[in-house]
């Protein structure tokens, strides 16, 4: 076995680069070989993916935040070689939603003693994303705390930004085509879920399963600021689904349209579009998971 890191140095704190001497001594001690690479800028894990020969290397390892494994999958594309994730970052919701140790040792373990599952993947425009895909105030709250980033650090800057988006955002006017079936609403909210988490735990979309072959889409309508604090917590635990604003339904495909450019996430990776298409790609990547665990919906709290 032929195993190449791909180390983002700076997520969470610098606590993957320090993990990696513990991950030397465990592969050394079990005879496996081994490369590691460390992302120098913005889009780098994209090249370094790509770069990966699948007839020379069993895995490649993720160790970093969920922004690393993005750069990861839209490099690997369609090689054959699966995926190892080490959560080192902030939010780690992938880990969550595969049910990953958050443990960075017993990931390790996982990926060498555990099984390999075949997990479903979203499409949007050729950039493939894991966890959730998204329109309206998600956006608005990365868009806040990017901004306050360039005066505060770490989760200062997101509860500002969180704060302000809250308070200022207002709800936009979208047509939604699910498999066909159009919906036109006035949301706060359209987030497009393979995985149930993102935001660093929020239980966006408890009912969504990486193995099932369909995204689950949530709708929060229109409402106001008072209620929309009262949801909020509640999207921690996921029990905001049985709120009446909240609309739910699943499809494989989704295309959103608005009268001008909207800003989209995915996977915390954001563009403006004018009419984004949203695709499922069934079994699109083979991920380490932990022998006694399928991927299908289960709680993952940890």
């Amino acid at each position: 076995m032929k195993v190449y890191f791909i180390v983002n140095p700076i997520a969470g704190k610098g606590k993957g680069k320090e993990f990696m001497e513990q991950a030397i001594h465990f592969m050394r001690d079990r005879n496996v070989q081994w490369e590691i690479a460390y992302t120098q800028y913005p889009g780098h894990a994209i090249e370094l993916a790509s770069q990966v020969d699948d007839n020379l290397y069993s895995k490649v390892v993720s160790v970093g935040g969920d922004g690393t494994i993005y750069e990861i999958i839209n490099g690997l594309k369609d090689k054959s070689i699966s995926l190892g994730i080490i959560p080192a970052g902030t939010g780690n919701d992938l880990a969550r939603s595969v049910h990953i140790p958050l443990d960075k040792q017993e990931a390790l373990r996982v990926i060498f003693d555990g099984n390999e599952k075949q997990m479903d993947i979203g499409n949007m425009e050729e950039h493939r994303f894991v966890n959730v895909a998204g329109v309206g105030l998600d956006v608005e709250v990365l868009r806040c705390t990017e901004f306050f980033k360039k005066f505060v650090k770490g989760s200062i800057a997101y509860v500002l930004g969180l704060l302000k988006a809250l308070f200022t955002f207002k709800a936009i006017e979208l047509n939604i085509s699910i498999d066909g079936v159009m919906h036109h609403e006035e949301v706060m909210l359209c987030a497009i879920a393979n995985g149930q988490y993102y935001g660093g735990g929020m239980k966006i979309a408890p009912t969504a399963d990486v193995g099932d072959g369909y995204f689950d889409i949530y709708l929060i309508t229109k409402l106001s600021k008072l209620k929309l604090l009262f949801l909020f917590p509640r999207v921690f635990k996921g029990s905001h689904i049985d709120l009446p604003w909240v609309k739910t339904f699943r499809g494989k495909k989704v295309t959103i349209t608005s009268k001008e450019e909207i800003w989209v996430n995915a996977d915390g990776e954001i563009s403006k579009k004018h009419s984004p298409t949203f695709e499922i790609i069934e079994k699109g990547l083979k991920v380490s998971v932990a022998q006694e665990m399928s991927l299908m919906a289960q709680p993952a709290d940890q």
